[in-house]
């Protein structure tokens, strides 16, 4: 019996701390065990998140402003 397996994100963090003002740039792949092709999207949007998908490479850019303080869960 084959089932179909869930993707995966290779290399992806499982927290991502930045401090405001500051930009991080955090990317990761993400690939199909049954080499399917794969959409992602953002569950959610802020202002100072930057998404973008290439190929199997999903690139996040965070520049917190001052005032952008807090835990988010993206």
């Amino acid at each position: 019996l084959h089932l179909n397996e869930a993707p995966n994100f290779v290399g992806a963090p499982s927290t991502i701390a930045v401090a405001e003002a500051d930009t991080l740039v955090v990317k990761f792949k993400v690939s199909d065990p049954e080499s399917n092709t794969v959409e992602v999207t953002a569950a959610q949007t802020k202002d100072f998140i930057e998404f973008a998908v290439s190929s199997d490479t999903v690139s996040l850019v965070l520049k917190p402003d001052f005032g952008d303080k807090g835990v988010f869960i993206y």
